[in-house]
């Protein structure tokens, strides 16, 4: 949304008249389509199933060893 405005007061490259118009046009197109997403959907019907949970299953050593390698080594409890 910014670097939109940003684009906007820059360039003044856009057939709106005023920046609330186009704040307008970007919020009604973009963002409302995207908040219509309802992930809860996507975890029940993609990732909350069997076969997702036997690949996790079979692939778990590779997934802990890639998590072990990359994690922080100190103590999370901790602050500095």
């Amino acid at each position: 949304m910014l670097l939109f405005i940003l684009t906007y007061l820059k360039f003044k490259v856009s057939h709106y008249d005023s920046i609330t118009e186009a704040v307008e046009f970007c919020f009604e197109n973009h963002y409302l389509s995207e908040m219509k997403f309802d992930p809860h959907t996507w975890r029940i019907n993609r990732y909350y199933n069997e076969y997702v949970d036997n690949y996790i299953k079979a692939h778990l050593p590779y997934l802990d060893a890639l998590y072990k390698s990359w994690a922080p080594k100190k103590d999370p409890g901790k602050r500095e």
